[in-house]
């Protein structure tokens, strides 16, 4: 089997998320699907994605999970501890149920529990969110120790949601905490950091700062963590649009890093989904295809191809999708009536066209 050169870690947000999450369904397809998809397109000669590229999941949902199972076995201890004792059973009862009711409401799914609990206790609980930081840093970690010293491979950091804030804390402790810096990130330097909808700030604590860290783009490994950052936001996301990461560019970065464009904010606004936030949908838009793949590999993919993927692309928009039926529409009333049975047949057409467009 190849042995690709270009690793990549995919960091996933809040919600329930497997170890290999990118390729579990999300939008009838998978994450690691549509990168691939994309891959053949933009290709000049058809060569599997696994011969150059790897792509990882990165998951630290168990954290939570095992945390909300760890309350419940409280729970039912302190149950077993006042079974006899009615007058304290029923003192303890709202106590008790609240420690048994996220493992059972994970379990159900109900998204409170999946998405905002997860996301509360990690921007507050320091030892919890050490724990997600310090479980991906060494999957991350060892999976670089078994490819860095054959040479001739990159590495590269993809964050979605509140993984962009996970990503950013693991990058600011690989350059910074000791325990890393004895490893391999005192010589390491990754490739690309692209962060979908990005938290990093929003979910910093010490937001006033956050810029000032390594976790930017630079030419110099001791400016910073990465040679390219791509910064991806939909302007109908509200997840990164009500906090936007904003850096001063001019205080950021300097004249040159700057000029070779090492930093890029990305804001796409088409739609083709009702899910923004979905990191599928994201990268659904070529232009997020295009900015994953020129920076990874260094090198500008086909202009042709990029043109062609964009039209095809914005058929599947909401935009797309009006323009067309409003074109079918047009068909439908330029055509002659001649007769009930001619009225009833476009009238029959008309129907079709709202069926397959809404």
């Amino acid at each position: 089997m190849a042995d690709p050169n270009h690793h990549v870690y995919f960091i996933h947000g809040i919600g329930q998320h497997s170890k290999t999450w990118i390729d579990d369904e999300d939008l009838d397809t998978t994450l690691r699907k549509k990168i691939t998809d994309a891959w053949t397109f933009f290709q000049p000669k058809p060569e599997a994605i696994d011969e150059h590229m790897a792509l990882v999941s990165i998951s630290y949902d168990h954290v939570f999970s095992d945390l909300y199972e760890h309350w419940d076995q409280q729970a039912q201890v302190l149950l077993q501890h006042v079974g006899n004792q009615p007058l304290n059973q029923q003192k303890l009862s709202g106590f008790i149920d609240t420690l048994r009711k996220p493992a059972a409401e994970v379990a159900d799914e109900n998204p409170v529990y999946t998405h905002l609990l997860d996301l509360f206790l990690y921007r507050l609980s320091g030892s919890i969110q050490g724990k997600i930081v310090a479980h991906c840093a060494n999957q991350i970690l060892d999976d670089v120790k078994q490819h860095y010293e054959k040479g001739n491979h990159t590495f590269s950091i993809v964050g979605h949601s509140m993984g962009t804030s996970v990503a950013h804390k693991v990058l600011q402790d690989l350059y910074s905490e000791q325990a890393f810096r004895e490893d391999l990130s005192s010589v390491l330097k990754f490739r690309l950091l692209m962060q979908v909808s990005n938290t990093s700030l929003v979910l910093s604590s010490d937001p006033d700062r956050h810029y000032e860290t390594l976790v930017k783009p630079s030419r110099f490994a001791n400016r910073g963590v990465c040679d390219y950052m791509v910064n991806v936001a939909h302007r109908f996301d509200p997840v990164c649009e009500l906090v936007r990461f904003d850096p001063d560019l001019e205080t950021w970065l300097d004249r040159d890093e700057i000029r070779q464009n090492r930093y890029q904010d990305l804001r796409i606004s088409r739609l083709t989904d009702r899910d923004i936030h979905s990191v599928v949908h994201y990268f659904d838009n070529p232009k997020v295809q295009e900015a994953f793949f020129e920076n990874i590999f260094d090198r500008n993919l086909p202009a042709a191809k990029k043109t062609e993927a964009w039209k095809e692309f914005e058929t599947r928009t909401a935009e797309g999708r009006f323009k067309q039926v409003k074109k079918e529409y047009e068909e439908v009333l330029q055509q002659k009536v001649e007769g009930i049975e001619d009225y009833l047949a476009l009238i029959d057409q008309f129907a079709t066209i709202l069926k397959s467009q809404f």
